[in-house]
């Protein structure tokens, strides 16, 4: 979390007695919660926070496609060129098209992986994105040699990709001198905008249960390789993944939210009663809201109801931490809103009354007829694609998703609201598809249709 630390002399902290009455009971849960937060000189430190960007880990920048332009695809002699919306792209076309290679180009592009497409037909590539993070529209550019003159070589990897996952013979051979140019069109980028950028790939291999395996979160790059797997572990592994992001956000918002209520207690901020939101919060529920918190932070405090309520009527400050404390419950409902889709879009599809279950151990159990759980690996194949696709729309954050043949496996009423499950789990990611399947394209607006 950005933002400045406040600092106050921790034994002026400690002077403040032992009672749980009204806004005293903050103090005793801040005493508790920020017990570590002492600087150098043993002042007590919290932090304010303060507008500005939110920067996430490095390579995992925030992307959007903007626009394509591939020559020569699938020896085509005509150019394709399509302006890319910023929610839903929907790429179709006979077998043979090129879909399947036009999503491997967008990925290349993306993970800045040159051999990853050293067997894709075509002569010129140009993806133009924009990086949110860096505030900045980039254009990657990949030009083929004639086939005369290309000699072959191991492409060199970017060196960020080697810090999750370390066996170069994943990386194909790439014609010598080919390679992804970048360049900034427009904005500020670091030194590092060369490197790969966040987005998810799942291709026609994910279809066999034994010949798909994640090969390793490449900085943001989600890719699969042909390989002997183990299905199961692998929703664990990445449902595991996108739950860590998920509680790194939530305790955010908590973290937040108590600076706003430290901010009022420590600083003697003087609330004026036009300062407080005009939906009031009655006593009832304000005592539900502060123990409701507290015991969120882990703090089990006998609060006198009858005190609380007396001085929630009388102290504004009070009532300002209190609306705080019901923000920051919002905020938290809004950021865990796409995993509860997930589960209800799962719940309502698949048959025989199966439920959808998180553990306590970032696990995913399926419960059927009744409390008995099977393993998600004795799903059906229709199942596995649903529950595979779903979860990396889920975790796909505001970046691009791309699937290539969605409807395989797939039932032809799963195939007519695929689309719409996809969006209603996760709003903000670019959906980029290719099929062609008619029920797929049947609900999607003509102007996010292309035609390869």
């Amino acid at each position: 979390m950005r933002g400045r630390w406040l600092c106050g002399r921790m034994e002026a902290f400690e002077d403040y007695p032992l009672r749980t009455e009204g806004s005293e009971t903050f103090l005793v849960a801040a005493r508790h919660i920020f017990k570590s937060h002492y600087d150098h000189d043993g002042r007590l430190c919290w932090p304010v926070p303060q507008r500005g960007p939110t920067i996430h880990s490095r390579g995992l920048k925030l992307t959007k496609i903007i626009e394509a332009e591939i020559q020569g695809l699938a020896g085509s002699i005509k150019t394709h060129k399509f302006k890319l919306d910023n929610s839903l792209n929907v790429f179709w076309g006979l077998n043979g098209s090129g879909k399947t290679s036009f999503l491997r180009i967008l990925q290349s592009a993306l993970a800045n992986d040159p051999g990853a497409i050293s067997d894709v037909s075509f002569e010129f590539a140009r993806v133009i994105f924009f990086s949110e993070n860096y505030n900045a529209t980039l254009e990657r550019t990949l030009k083929r040699e004639a086939p005369g003159n290309r000699s072959s070589h191991k492409a060199p990897r970017p060196h960020d990709q080697r810090s999750h996952y370390d066996r170069s013979d994943h990386f194909e051979d790439s014609p010598e001198g080919e390679g992804w140019v970048t360049r900034v069109i427009e904005g500020d980028v670091g030194p590092d905008y060369e490197l790969p950028y966040q987005h998810s790939f799942l291709p026609i291999s994910r279809l066999n249960d034994i010949q798909v395996r994640r090969i390793g979160r490449l900085s943001g790059a989600s890719t699969y390789d042909v390989e002997d797997f183990d299905f199961e572990a692998d929703i664990e592994t990445a449902w595991r993944q996108y739950n860590s992001v998920s509680l790194v956000k939530i305790r955010e918002i908590q973290q937040k939210g108590l600076a706003d209520i430290l901010s009022v207690l420590f600083q003697s901020v003087m609330v004026r009663a036009s300062e407080l939101p005009e939906t009031a919060i009655d006593e009832d529920d304000a005592y539900r809201l502060v123990l409701d918190f507290l015991v969120q932070q882990g703090m089990q405090l006998d609060v006198d109801r009858a005190a609380f309520m007396k001085r929630y009527r009388n102290q504004k400050e009070l009532q300002s931490v209190v609306h705080r404390i019901r923000d920051v419950n919002a905020d938290i409902e809004k950021a865990t809103r796409s995993q509860l889709a997930f589960q209800k879009t799962i719940e309502a599809l698949y048959s025989g009354d199966k439920k959808i279950r998180f553990t306590r151990y970032s696990r995913i159990e399926v419960q059927a007829g009744g409390r008995r759980s099977i393993s998600v690996d004795r799903l059906s194949s229709g199942e596995k694609q649903l529950l595979r696709i779903l979860l990396t729309t889920l975790a796909g954050e505001s970046s691009p998703v791309m699937v290539d043949e969605p409807e395989l496996s797939m039932h032809i009423d799963w195939q007519r609201q695929l689309v719409a499950c996809m969006q209603a789990v996760n709003p903000d990611c670019q959906l980029i598809l290719a099929t062609h399947s008619p029920e797929v394209v049947a609900r999607v607006p003509e102007h996010q249709i292309f035609e390869l």
